[in-house]
């Protein structure tokens, strides 16, 4: 990342750095982007960089020497740093360990600035300036952090990300969502923060084809806590139409829709068709109905979380 870029971005690109590091966890919600890695001893930054947010850096093993601005830090385990929004810096070796393991947060928005307010700070601005510098934690807070890391060392799918992923469609959405989630056999299983399930491939080939600035994790899971999805059923309900019991009852409903010159999805969308519309949202409880076939019996899985300790790989 240079010094002159648009985008702000962490990490040099896999030609500069020549090795991916291992990422453990990765998540990022408004305001707050969190990652643990492990990278290879060597690994050094080719220039300084800056950016908008706030870095916190927690170095768990190994040691690197951290450049802010005309300062240079030599950290250890059990130590972090608080580099300032627009502070210049970079990291490189220090010591002969063949690996760092380091836990970063990047903090920015008005949102967490609100939060920063009602803890008694001005906002970010006055929190970087107050506490930015270099910490050495003791074993008995060091301990409280690990402690705290392992707590939020999970991905859990929140409504927001719904919201924000269909934008204007969300609400309709979302009904099917909120729908999924009270019928999911494996509902018991649902931790309370947790607002919707998580989607699971059962193999490799399966999984949606690659983007950009997304990765696929592959994980080693106990298969009691996935349950099962129909693709054919799930793709119905999400276009707010009828899961049939069999081609009879297909033909009849059919012939109902006709009747009413309609669609599954224009009498599920109308306040004019209350029976229609209940007729269809009862037929989604064929959804885990395997004895109910509609189409291929292709499958994918629902869980309620994804704990970093599952990750058994990170393909990109």
């Amino acid at each position: 990342m240079g010094e002159n870029t648009e985008k702000d971005t962490i990490y040099l690109t896999s030609e500069q750095l020549g090795e991916e590091p291992e990422i453990l966890f990765q998540e990022e919600i408004s305001g707050i982007f969190a990652e643990e890695a492990v990278r290879r001893h060597s690994f050094s930054m080719v220039s300084r960089h800056f950016h908008q947010s706030l870095e916190l850096y927690f170095l768990l093993e190994g040691e690197r020497f951290y450049f802010v601005e005309q300062d240079t830090y030599h950290m250890k385990e059990q130590m972090a740093i608080l580099v300032d929004q627009n502070q210049i810096h970079k990291t490189c070796p220090a010591g002969n360990g063949k690996s760092h393991h380091r836990f970063l947060l990047q903090l920015e928005g008005e949102a967490l600035s609100c939060l920063l307010k009602l803890c008694g700070f001005r906002g970010l601005l006055e929190f970087g300036e107050q506490y930015r510098g270099i910490t050495c934690f003791s074993d008995g807070e060091w301990k409280q952090v690990l402690e705290q890391l392992e707590k939020t060392g999970r991905y859990i799918a929140r409504r927001e990300y719904i919201e924000i992923e269909n934008q204007e469609c969300a609400p309709l959405v979302l009904e099917v969502y909120d729908w999924l989630v009270q019928h999911s056999p494996n509902v018991g299983q649902k931790p309370k923060d947790v607002d919707y399930p998580v989607w699971v491939s059962f193999a490799q080939d399966t999984t949606y084809l690659p983007q950009e600035q997304t990765v696929t994790l592959k994980l080693c899971i106990d298969p009691a806590l996935i349950a099962p999805v129909h693709i054919a059923k799930w793709g119905t309900i999400l276009n707010y139409s009828y899961i049939p019991l069999n081609e009879q009852d297909a033909r009849r409903h059919q012939q109902l829709l006709e009747s009413y010159r309609v669609s599954d999805t224009q009498a599920y969308m109308s306040r004019f068709y209350p029976q229609l519309k209940r007729e269809i949202i009862d037929s989604w409880d064929r959804l885990f109905d395997d004895s109910v076939h509609l189409n291929n019996d292709q499958r994918y899985g629902i869980i309620w979380e994804i704990k970093k300790e599952w990750v058994s790989a990170v393909l990109r």
